[in-house]
């Protein structure tokens, strides 16, 4: 068995996938951008560690906020 850092993520991954019953990417997409959850708000959700999820979003194709989203989205709440 591989004990990489890669395979536990996968890991990780499929085992989300499979609790979710979606695709990581859409997992993702859905609390960050419709959420508007923060990287550390979806690792609590998922159960993973917080630096976990800014490499998910680059790793499944997911463009990061920027500082003018981030910033309107503390100025709505």
């Amino acid at each position: 068995m591989d004990s990489t850092p890669r395979s536990i993520r996968s890991k990780q991954v499929r085992a989300i996938e499979k609790r979710f019953r979606k695709p990581i990417a859409e997992i993702l997409r859905k609390l960050y951008w419709e959420e508007h959850l923060t990287q550390a708000e979806i690792a609590e959700k998922l159960g993973v560690p917080a630096g976990s999820i800014g490499g998910w979003l680059v790793r499944f194709g997911l463009d990061h906020r920027t500082l003018a989203e981030q910033a309107a989205k503390e100025l709505a709440s």
